[in-house]
């Protein structure tokens, strides 16, 4: 009489069926057919065709003698081939009519998986070996029905230029099930440019991407599908890159520059950045015939090309240069970084041969320039309305937003006439007392022509004397000049 095993037993009766079933089974896995076998007991299994991972499903194993008759008691393995082993699944055992029911929770792979039955031998009596033969029964197959899946995106849509943007996808079921293991794809547009990375959900079922963007963005993350999960994928994202600096608000009414020139690039870094260099071949080319011909005081070797951060009227930093006289370069780098970190804007800063040359100044033009509230420094020109050479063709004068800040001559004021009566906190001065003004006067600089040429700073004191070729001129002729042209002396006293 056979009876019900012991889990002792039964563990040590199943423990040989996967080396005889190595011999029983054919290359698909499914019982031989030798003629001993013929009489053997069999086993059967029955299971879904189909069904999602991780759900808990009926299996039923029958067994019966090889005369057909129900084998009661004995111990049944479902299991499912992984790789190359078989992993048990459930252990049943059968009752009184040959049957044994329970439930297997069906893995996540493979995609396509085999199960089968096996079928332990008989024990009379504990203690006793196992005798007889395992049977293992036909495989089945079981497909995955893949489940639907979801993303959920955690981050923010807007973050302020040149700061860490962390954004988080967390991947799951429907149902709500975590998904490890997947692979993202994380695809951001900026700029034009579009950038792809690519992420493996991690025990949470999160992927991290963290970026810097210089730009307005858009963000879409993919999911792949897997062997027991479909593919999704998420709705545009947009982030919007805001300014770091200050936003210069400007009167309702206030004209805009009748010059328009290109934003300059964004600044790569943070901070100032200063970087004097010589004049460059490229450069000097086109300065060239432009802001510098033959004759003009100072020459390639006399001047210096400055780069430096400055912060836009839209709050963005960008990267501007400016040429100068190289006994003024290192203030004029310093002074432009304390510019910066004040978050004092400055509208454009090209040099001035961006405009081409001016025949009525016989040098750079210098009235596009202003048009476009352009700041520049070095350009070996005439005086604004006059014939001599102006401070800036020595290298040892800047402008400064020069739309805002305007030069008031004796022929009419230049570029505009609405701000020649009005300032702004930021951008447009009218008295000593201005941020700006305290600022370049901090570094030396002088403003020494006041209302009547706002945007116009003269080099510390003693800068002429540092040059031989400027100290010829003598800087009293300037002063002269500007006042024949503009009818204001220094400190903007009206002269008659």
């Amino acid at each position: 009489m056979i009876r019900h095993l012991s889990a002792g037993l039964l563990c040590a009766a199943l423990a040989l069926a996967p080396t005889v079933a190595a011999a029983q089974t054919d290359a698909d896995g499914g019982a031989g057919a030798g003629p001993e076998e013929a009489a053997s007991p069999a086993v059967t299994l029955t299971l879904p065709d189909r069904s999602r991972s991780d759900l808990a499903r009926a299996v039923t194993a029958t067994a019966t003698a090889a005369e057909g008759t129900p084998l009661p008691g004995r111990g049944v393995l479902v299991q499912v081939r992984t790789g190359e082993t078989w992993t048990t699944a459930a252990t049943l055992v059968t009752g009184s009519d040959g049957t044994a029911t329970g439930e297997i929770v069906v893995p996540r792979a493979p995609a396509e998986q085999r199960w089968r039955s096996v079928l332990a031998p008989a024990v009379d009596a504990p203690g006793e070996e196992p005798p007889g033969e395992t049977v293992v029964s036909p495989t089945q197959s079981l497909a995955l029905v893949p489940w639907a899946t979801r993303v959920r995106r955690e981050g923010r849509t807007s973050v302020v230029d040149g700061r860490r943007l962390r954004q988080t996808w967390t991947v799951t079921t429907r149902r709500g099930d975590i998904v490890p293991g997947a692979q993202v794809v994380v695809r951001s547009r900026m700029a034009g440019q579009v950038e792809r990375v690519t992420r493996t959900t991690d025990e949470r079922g999160q992927v991290v991407v963290r970026d810097r963007p210089r730009y307005d963005s858009r963000w879409v993350a993919r999911v792949r599908p897997g062997t027991w999960f479909d593919g999704v994928a998420t709705d545009v994202t947009a982030v919007d890159n805001l300014p770091a600096g200050p936003v210069v608000q400007l009167p309702a009414d206030a004209p805009s520059p009748r010059v328009r020139v290109p934003v300059q690039p964004r600044a790569l870094k943070a901070g100032p950045r200063p970087r004097v260099t010589r004049i460059p071949g490229a450069v000097w080319q086109e300065m060239t015939g432009v802001s510098w011909q033959p004759g003009c005081p100072v020459g390639r070797r006399d001047l210096r090309l400055v780069r430096v951060n400055y912060w836009d009227y839209t709050g963005y930093a960008r990267r501007g240069e400016i040429v100068v006289n190289a006994a003024a370069a290192q203030n004029v780098a310093a002074t432009f970084a304390h510019i910066y970190r004040a978050k004092l804007p400055i509208r454009s800063m090209y040099r001035v041969d961006r405009f081409g040359y001016s025949s009525r100044l016989d040098g750079g033009d210098d009235f596009a320039s202003m048009a476009a509230g352009n700041t520049s420094g070095f350009n070996c020109r005439r005086v604004v309305n006059y014939t001599a050479l102006s401070p800036h063709a020595y290298g040892f004068a800047i402008d400064i937003n020069t739309w805002e800040n305007t030069y008031r001559s004796r022929t009419g004021v230049v570029p505009n006439t609405y701000w020649q009566s009005r300032s702004h906190p930021l951008v447009a001065w009218r008295s000593t007392s201005h941020r700006m003004i305290r600022l370049l006067s901090s570094h030396g600089w002088s403003w020494p022509y006041g209302l009547g040429d706002t945007h116009h700073f003269s080099a510390p004191a003693g800068g002429y004397a540092r040059s031989a070729r400027v100290a010829q001129a003598g800087g009293h002729e300037h002063v002269r000049a500007h006042r024949d042209a503009t009818g204001y002396g220094p400190g903007g006293i009206a002269l008659d």
